[in-house]
């Protein structure tokens, strides 16, 4: 409950006219004004509100969101909802909760009879792995029951809970793909620039070659610079998407996580293109003559 109570004994055995209201549903009606002990018109019957559900999030629950969004559900006692799809009238209606698995029978005994105002009904079995042989048992007794018909669809959690990691192990690879795409762009701008850095400093190159400077020196010099260069688009690429996740949640209400071992892995990744695509132009440089690249330019 995110406000107010639940709904109760008394006001199952009473025939209250109460109810509570979902997320969405408190929203929709009142926006951001108080709903308790305000009324609500379900059908012809007016309703006081006595509670407001939390907000439930559907990602958290991602093999039921086919079902339906709970947030915009409204809770009324089961013995008003009786009497709205008249399986009974309002004399008929047991006044003590006592004797409500008693009004529940007959309630089954009159379906039978009458058009059942039963939309819906969720099973919970006790283990995940009855789940598949329990759906194929009530699909067995529905086909009979309805004659062969499919007017009825059953909705497996657990084959929506496999669509969606098979949905979600698509989305990463994709993601992977481009990110690698990226990264393989990223790292040939990286040896352009170092390349064009080389040509341009050959004369310097031939200088600190005479002066005493190893091939080794030369790499690292090189090596080291194109390391800076990563190291500082990927602070800029980290701020970058941390600002863009919080952005996305403030205004499209999106749930977003940055964690601590994703920006290391990323700052890794962003000095690992450093290093690799670094290597030629270094090793380039390291290779002039000094002589040469003393006569160059």
């Amino acid at each position: 409950m995110d406000r107010g109570r639940f709904l109760g004994w008394r006001d199952l055995s009473g025939n209250m006219p109460v109810c509570v209201l979902g997320a969405a549903a408190k929203r929709e009606l009142f926006g951001f004004n108080d709903p308790l002990q305000k009324t609500v018109k379900i059908g012809l019957r007016l309703f006081r509100v006595v509670g407001v559900m939390e907000p439930k999030e559907i990602g958290a629950a991602k093999a039921f969101a086919a079902l339906r969004d709970l947030n915009s559900d409204i809770y009324i006692p089961i013995t008003i909802s009786m009497i709205d799809f008249q399986l009974y009238s309002q004399q008929a209606v047991p006044a003590t909760i006592q004797t409500l698995e008693e009004m529940w029978r007959k309630m089954r005994t009159r379906q039978a009879r009458d058009k059942s105002p039963v939309t819906e009904i969720i099973i919970q079995v006790a283990s995940d792995d009855a789940t598949v042989p329990a759906a194929s048992v009530i699909r067995s007794v529905l086909n009979r029951a309805h004659r062969g018909i499919r007017d009825y669809e059953i909705i497996i959690p657990a084959e929506l809970l496999r669509q969606s990691q098979e949905t979600q192990r698509i989305f990463n690879i994709v993601m992977a793909a481009i990110a690698s795409i990226s990264l393989l762009v990223g790292g040939i701008g990286i040896m352009n620039i170092m390349l064009a850095t080389v040509s341009q400093r050959t004369r310097e190159i031939g200088v600190r070659r005479c002066v005493g400077a190893t091939r080794w020196d030369i790499t690292w010099q090189f090596m080291l610079e194109a390391l800076v260069i990563t190291c500082v688009g990927g602070m800029i690429g980290i701020f970058a998407g941390v600002g863009g996740a919080h952005a996305i949640a403030e205004y499209a209400h999106w749930r977003t996580l940055v964690s601590v071992q994703a920006i290391i892995v990323s700052f890794g990744v962003a000095g690992m293109v450093g290093v690799i695509f670094g290597l030629y132009p270094a090793v380039r440089a390291a290779l002039v003559d000094p002589i040469e690249a003393l006569r160059y330019g």
